[in-house]
């Protein structure tokens, strides 16, 4: 969208078979025809294995757009989520999720529904809560059906409502 670079790079650490951790710094103009304004940001990851079983993992987001709030000024964004999951056997594992966004300025939730599908806005938090069953019936393939409430402080967020419920099906082949 226009004609200047963007960088990303990622560290990661893994202190022992329990526990990792990543840290992602990205920055570059991403505005349309502008060269200029940068988009930054950086994501910490943090990954503990607390059992054979159980693992948990904690996400922190950060971001920043020069030149991109309502008056052309610097917009910022920030996040969190956290997700636990428990393993029953090699087939069956079910996973717990919870994310927060907080965009105080309406630029990542806001606009055309190509750019977001919420309505424009001045900025608003937003909450969800997801439940999936991971099953794996064969090698390479598995099939996660999840469950999903999400919420926001807008009223009229999710076609006119404050909070939604989604359910939904993913499937995945590795090989």
């Amino acid at each position: 969208n226009n004609n200047a670079k963007s960088f990303m790079g990622t560290a990661t650490y893994t202190m022992n078979d329990s526990i990792s951790m990543a840290l992602t710094g990205f920055g570059g103009p991403e505005q349309a025809g502008n060269s200029a304004n940068w988009r930054k940001g950086v994501d910490f990851w943090y990954d503990q294995k607390i059992s054979p079983k159980l693992e948990g993992v904690v996400q922190l987001d950060y971001g920043a757009e020069d030149g991109a709030d309502a008056n052309g000024k610097k917009a910022e964004w920030y996040a969190a989520g956290g997700w636990l999951n428990y393993t029953i056997n090699p087939k069956w594992s079910v996973a717990g999720r919870g994310d927060y966004l907080k965009d105080q300025d309406g630029v990542r939730t806001s606009g055309a529904p190509t750019l977001a599908p919420f309505p424009i806005n001045n900025g608003q938090e937003l909450t969800s809560l997801t439940l999936t069953v991971n099953y794996k019936p064969v090698d390479g393939l598995r099939l996660a059906p999840e469950l999903r409430w999400d919420h926001s402080s807008l009223n009229t967020a999710f076609d006119g409502h404050d909070s939604q419920v989604t359910i939904g099906m993913g499937a995945v082949y590795s090989y």
